[in-house]
């Protein structure tokens, strides 16, 4: 018998319930309580919604061992079709609470740029309190980002990797961040 790797947010690793119509605001945050609501929140972003000038709070820990993650926000970017390509423009505030297990295993493709960690990409959309992105108050724990096993680099693109984020664009912010016994490796 095989066993398939699951991914957060794909089948059963995804919260089906929305966020809601109210909330989203600075006072009144978008509440993220567990793990299949921050992979929901992943989903959204990866099916082009950018969240931004909106509010996001997690309110537990959460432990993402359940399965492998996948970026918020689109892991590549198709220099030739950008507009295929998503981003996180939101406010993330980790309220001192931990994302721990985080098991990313990054790949890439040719002529894209890649990158990948909790965001692939942090952009804002106006350089001023509304429009900048950010996460912030978060501890990350226990977090491997490494090459998926058995693959080889191809092509030039461009491979940005990081624990919070693998690249900042304009407008984005991290700030007050704990990286705890964590690694990023190509093996």
């Amino acid at each position: 018998t095989t066993t398939e790797t699951k991914v957060y947010g794909e089948g059963d690793l995804i919260a089906t319930t929305n966020y809601g119509d109210d909330g989203g605001t600075k006072d009144n945050p978008y509440l993220i309580r567990n793990d299949l609501e921050l992979a929901k929140l992943a989903h959204d972003v990866n099916s082009g919604k950018t969240y931004s000038g909106k509010y996001f709070k997690l309110t537990a820990d959460i432990d993402l061992s359940k399965g492998k993650w996948m970026p918020i926000g689109t892991w590549k970017f198709d220099t030739k079709n950008p507009q295929k390509s998503y981003f996180f423009a939101g406010k993330l505030n980790g309220d001192g609470h931990s994302i721990k297990n985080m098991n990313i295993e990054w790949i890439n493709e040719d002529g894209c740029e890649a990158s990948w960690g909790l965001f692939s990409r942090l952009k804002g959309t106006e350089a001023n309190e509304a429009g900048f992105a950010s996460v912030t108050n978060l501890i990350i724990e226990d977090a491997i980002i490494q090459k998926e096993p058995g693959f080889s680099p191809i092509g030039n693109g461009v491979i940005k990797l990081g624990t919070i984020a693998g690249d900042l664009t304009q407008n984005a912010e991290i700030s007050n961040i704990i990286i705890r016994n964590s690694k990023i490796t190509d093996k």
